[in-house]
């Protein structure tokens, strides 16, 4: 008896066992499929939050090598590369071509495409020279701010250096009458306009570039505090040896940091003075309507979609390009150019479109089985615009003419039931679409039939008994 209940107890650890074992499996299958999940989704939520953007760049002579940050990414012009998020340096480079400008300074954000653009000169044209006089060095004891002022981009190239703003002070004029330095961050001194450094060659400077940049393209370049005629990004040329100070101005908007000064002591010297422009809280916010007539058709403002028949677009204040959308049947409407200013923050941009005339036809007939035909109830379009609407003579059809032969897109309203379909009209030709409206299970629907084209004399001595409603 006692040999029977060991032998039980010992199936019974057994089968204990056996559950564990096929607990721990059972566990194992459902976590590792778990493990491989979350492995995914770690990864998924480690390359998201590394920040990737677009910037579609694009130069006059395609084939350029594109570098962001100073390196080469491997993708050409015009093509669209990735880049981190944030503000980055983007370059080209092409054999035997100098680009302009130099450097751009864009904004990369994941839910936008930056764009940039670059003009390619070959270098053995002749380039010319930015004259511009240097300022004269500024006295650190009046203007030192103690806060290091000059850095080098990650990346960048060897003399291509991101500047800030710049104080100097001029050894001659200290009023401890110690001999000091100026300050060093990197950038070489000033030459004296007295006669210069005896580590600096006399001789003028005539390869020098100094790109100027901003956030947003179109900023007027303010030199030493005078107005130049050009706009960012632009590099400036052939400067000679000096202290250079720019500003930014752009209607509606803040520039920071105020001014960039840029100190240029050797030849084939190249800078960047990037600037990052933020909207004025205070100036108005600029608008610009823009709206088609007769039909309601699409439009762009610079390039980017601005919607449909009429929209309030905030494209920023500058001069703007609104271009319309070609409609079959349609003369385009040229495109327009719009200025906002501090001045003129609003403005309105109208696209009137032509209507082609041709000589094809269109008929459209109410089925014989519809019963108590209401005119009133009948609208129609051709190409979205709207050609006949709620007409209140008594008819049986109504034919239009002066059509332009093609694919049309035609659309029946009949009181609350609507419906479209495409239309392939012939010169001189008639189509018919018969229209009628079908009840299944107390729903209705609106269904159209077109019949095969015929000659216009053919179509209208068949219609001889029909009380015709013309239009053209």
């Amino acid at each position: 008896m006692r040999l029977s209940n060991h032998r039980r107890g010992m199936r019974s650890n057994r089968g204990g066992t056996s559950s564990a074992v096929g607990l721990l499996v059972g566990l194992a299958k459902l976590g590792v499929p778990l493990l491989l999940i979350a492995a995914a989704a770690y990864l998924f939520m480690t390359f998201w939050s590394a920040g990737k953007g677009l910037v579609r760049v694009t130069s006059s002579v395609p084939g350029a090598d594109i570098l962001i940050g100073g390196f080469l990414s491997g993708a050409e012009t015009d093509t669209v590369v990735t880049a981190p998020t944030g503000r980055q340096i983007v370059t080209v480079r092409k054999d035997n071509y100098v680009s302009d400008p130099e450097f751009a300074v864009v904004d990369v954000k994941r839910s936008e495409v930056c764009r940039v653009a670059f003009v390619l000169r070959a270098a053995q044209e002749a380039v010319t020279r930015d004259t511009f006089a240097p300022l004269r060095p500024i006295r650190q004891d009046i203007f030192s701010t103690g806060v290091p002022v000059h850095s080098v981009p990650p990346g960048a190239y060897h003399h291509e250096r991101l500047l800030d703003v710049t104080q100097y002070m001029d050894e001659s004029d200290d009023r401890s009458g110690s001999t000091q330095s100026p300050i060093s961050m990197g950038v070489p001194p000033v030459a004296r306009p007295s006669g210069g450094s005896p580590d600096l060659p006399v001789a003028p400077l005539s390869s020098t570039q100094i790109t100027v940049s901003s956030s947003l393209d179109g900023a007027q370049i303010l030199v030493n505090g005078q107005p130049s005629s050009h706009s960012t990004p632009y590099t400036f040329r052939g400067l000679d040896r000096g202290l250079y100070s720019f500003r930014v101005n752009q209607d509606g908007y803040i520039a920071k940091p105020d001014s960039i000064a840029v100190s240029l002591t050797s030849d084939f010297q190249r800078e960047l003075a990037a600037f990052e422009l933020t909207p004025d809280p205070s100036s108005p916010q600029p608008t610009l309507i823009v709206s088609t007539s007769p039909l309601a058709a699409g439009f762009h403002v610079d390039g980017a979609s601005g919607g449909v028949g009429k929209a309030t677009v905030t494209p920023g204040f500058g001069t703007h390009l609104v271009e319309f959308a070609d409609v079959p049947g349609f003369k385009t409407p040229d495109p327009v150019t719009v200025s906002l200013s501090m001045d003129q923050p609003h403005s309105e941009a109208i696209g009137v479109y032509e209507r082609i005339t041709g000589s094809a036809y269109m008929a459209v007939v109410p089925s014989e089985d519809m019963e108590k035909f209401d005119g009133s109830k009948l609208r129609i379009f051709i190409d979205n615009e709207l050609v006949l609407e709620n007409p209140k003579k008594p008819f049986n059809a109504t034919l239009f003419g002066k059509l332009v032969s093609g694919k049309r897109l035609v659309r029946v309203q009949y009181g609350d039931l609507s419906t479209d379909t495409f239309l392939s009209l012939m010169d001189n030709e008639v189509i018919e679409l018969s229209f009628r409206i079908e009840t299944f299970f107390s729903k209705s629907k609106l269904r159209l039939r077109d019949k095969p084209i015929e000659p216009i004399e053919q179509w209208q001595q068949r219609a001889q008994k029909l009380t015709v409603l013309t239009v053209s």
